[in-house]
């Protein structure tokens, strides 16, 4: 983006931020815990001004007489290992008190026709969601911008038990790949699979699919990959499905020969072996901190698609709207997994605040400043490192730049 393009840019979300005060929301959710328990913070309500004492660590007399501001968050399932860390450590020092509810429903593209409902129908003041918008779907972002918070990589995981076990590495390209999801490559020995893992001593035995059930944003990335092979998936008839990315890696971690896709937080909290995929350079690329910081790096992607809306009232230059920055999926190459993208946090904007007016414990300063505590390379972007992810920010100009000016 050359300089002129940023200078644009910053003033067109400028004028837009300075009409707005915020509401948000996290995106994917999980309706039990990996514990397989339901979390007994869910009902929280988030259209409340319910404050809470801050304690000590013993939870028994308060630190200080001024009140936290709690923050009602819905969340993706698969987000959930970093989602309860960022809790974790936030609710101890800063303005507001996090609860979560995990639930599916954020990935579901319904969601972000009105994100106001969205979140008033949960009760949640934010939502994080793996799905990006794309600019063909009917999405209005002048009052809800989508902010990256975190990558999010999927993992083709798998259980092939031998003497030994098949090691993580299995090598995979998208029509390889495409043929085993889709039922059409049945066997692990298939003369497909050893030739793109000659030397490996894979077994005669049947490949068992698991896929999610209701098709979120690790399906949607895993279909962003296979299309630009020109592929795409029919699941075949007897495999198994997750209701979750628990449940899901679960399955394959119980079914000896099976195949699946998780978030790869989850892989690695679960030691599952997973697939290097080919990258569009023809590298064949597990996924790892640093493959994922490169797919970051070389893949950011911000669009200005023209919107047609009727704001007559409203300077022209502000209908070429933003969509959410996204990378560009199956063109990955220069050491880059190929199938990352991101997870969001959604908010609204309403229109009538001075902010220089707002106090401390208002409610969308504790929410922006969760936002921006998670955004943080020091704070929350140092938690992703826990799960062998990368900050999204340390290095890339055009994404703090996007964050800044949304921000402002």
């Amino acid at each position: 983006m050359n300089s002129k393009g940023k200078i644009a840019l910053a003033s067109a979300i400028a004028a837009v931020a300075a009409l707005a005060a915020i509401t948000i929301t996290f995106s994917p959710r999980i309706d039990q815990m990996p514990d397989g328990n339901v979390p007994n913070n869910t009902t929280g309500t988030g259209n409340t001004t319910d404050n809470v004492p801050i304690r000590n660590e013993t939870g028994t007399a308060p630190v200080s007489d001024k009140p936290k501001t709690v923050i009602n968050v819905i969340s993706s399932p698969s987000a959930f290992p970093f989602v309860e860390k960022w809790t974790a450590e936030y609710n101890n020092e800063n303005l507001g008190i996090v609860k979560v509810n995990y639930s599916n429903e954020v990935d579901n593209v319904s969601m972000y026709s009105n994100i106001s409902d969205f979140l008033a129908h949960n009760s949640a003041d934010l939502a994080i969601t793996g799905r990006v918008v794309s600019a063909s779907e009917n999405f209005t972002y002048f009052k809800s911008p989508f902010l990256p918070v975190s990558p999010q990589a999927i993992a083709l995981v798998y259980n092939i038990p031998g003497f030994p076990d098949i090691p993580s590495g299995l090598r995979l390209d998208a029509p390889t790949l495409a043929a085993i999801l889709g039922g059409n490559i049945t066997y692990w020995d298939d003369p497909k699979i050893k030739t793109l893992n000659p030397g490996m001593n894979l077994p005669n035995e049947k490949i068992t699919i698991v896929h999610e059930g209701k098709a979120g944003s690790a399906s949607d990335l895993l279909d962003r990959y296979l299309f630009v092979s020109n592929q795409t998936i029919n699941w075949p008839e007897g495999s198994l499905v997750g209701d979750s990315a628990d449940n899901l890696s679960t399955i394959v971690r119980q079914t000896p020969y099976s195949i699946g896709y998780v978030d790869f937080s989850y892989a690695i909290q679960t030691k599952m072996t997973y697939a290097a995929l080919q990258n569009s350079d023809g590298e064949y690329i597990s996924p790892s901190i640093d493959s994922i910081d490169k797919a970051i790096q070389n893949g950011t992607l911000i669009e200005r698609p023209e919107v047609n809306n009727d704001w007559s009232g409203i300077m022209s230059e502000m209908r070429s709207r933003l969509l959410p920055p996204a990378t560009s999926i199956g063109q990955l190459g220069n050491g880059s997994y190929p199938i990352v993208g991101f997870y969001y946090a959604a908010f609204e904007k309403d229109d009538v605040v001075d902010r220089e007016t707002i106090d401390a414990d208002n409610k969308a300063v504790a929410i922006i400043d969760l936002v921006k505590w998670i955004a943080d390379d020091q704070q929350g972007q140092k938690v992703l490192q826990d799960m062998q992810y990368p900050s999204i920010y340390e290095q890339n100009e055009v994404l703090k730049d996007y964050l800044d000016t949304m921000l402002a």
